[in-house]
């Protein structure tokens, strides 16, 4: 059963309406449903008073054309903190320090802390330079080359070879030794 409670138009009071509702389901199949409804007569109105339409919208009309103000402040505001924020930010990186405060230079240049060139490797800093023979390879510790010459012989080198070199480089290293001794 279909009830329908007013306000509806007064034209509809004391009529019968025809209903006609049509449902599809996810399988496309549909379901027709037919029916009257009976609008019965419009209840009596006791304490209605007419309007005269004056003081209907000058409430609304004011707001509404407050609306348009508020977001055209918000946004001239937003602008103007913008641009200020810009500016400021442009002053403020061609500063320099006109009183000759040093301890502010750091604070400005954080980036040239990283882009220094470092005088020594880190792990080298507390060794104490060694004086190599030439014919060690560059990067090599003489304990290395030594315990290389005494290793086997490399690809591509035949057994001569091999000895006159490991001859050669242990006479050049005895050599050394004795004139870094003296």
């Amino acid at each position: 059963q279909l009830v329908y409670q007013y306000p509806i138009s007064i034209s509809l009071a004391n009529t019968t309406l025809e209903v006609n509702l049509t449902c599809m389901d996810n399988l496309q199949q549909s379901f027709h449903y037919n029916t009257t409804l009976t609008v019965e007569g419009a209840d009596s109105c006791d304490d209605c008073q007419q309007s005269t339409g004056e003081d209907q919208n000058p409430a609304t009309e004011t707001k509404t054309n407050m609306i348009p103000l508020v977001v055209i402040v918000f946004v001239l505001l937003a602008a103007s903190v913008f641009v200020l924020s810009m500016l400021r930010r442009r002053q403020s990186e061609g500063m320099e320090l006109d009183w000759g405060d040093e301890t502010m230079m750091p604070l400005e240049s954080t980036e040239a802390l990283f882009e220094q060139d470092v005088a020594g490797d880190i792990f080298t800093e507390g060794m104490v330079e060694e004086n190599t023979p030439s014919i060690v390879p560059e990067g090599w510790t003489l304990e290395a080359y030594s315990t290389w010459l005494d290793g086997p012989v490399p690809e591509d080198w035949t057994e001569e070879q091999w000895e006159a070199y490991v001859l050669s480089s242990k006479a050049t290293l005895a050599e050394h030794a004795e004139a870094s001794e003296g």
